[in-house]
């Protein structure tokens, strides 16, 4: 058994860039059109995947699903608070209704 660990350690962490006190400066993701872009980019690969293996009903991807991220899904209030509104919605083969889910997620910050 090894000696015991002393100090400051972290384990998962991802290098930062060094201001000389220790810690990037960071601030916020803006809450904005690239930004949903990229989300609805995502989750509509991801969609497109599940819907080419026929986990999904309708004979085109228009019928069996939809991401909807943007202006509408998101406030003013939300987006001053970095927060994104997220709406996806699918037909799943089993029940027969469309299946609609509402996720928020907070912007993550960047190192400036």
């Amino acid at each position: 058994m090894g000696r015991p660990l002393r100090g400051r350690h972290e384990q998962g962490g991802r290098p930062q860039a060094d201001d000389g006190g220790g810690r990037a400066p960071r601030r916020r993701r803006p809450v904005d059109e690239p930004l949903w872009a990229q989300i609805r980019l995502n989750i509509g690969a991801f969609l497109q995947g599940l819907f080419r293996q026929g986990a999904f009903q309708g004979r085109t991807p228009r019928e069996a699903y939809f991401v909807k991220c943007d202006r509408e899904t998101t406030t003013q209030a939300d987006i001053n608070l970095g927060i994104v509104n997220i709406l996806v919605g699918f037909a799943p083969l089993k029940p027969a209704e469309f299946v609609i889910i509402k996720i928020q997620q907070i912007a993550g910050e960047i190192a400036t």
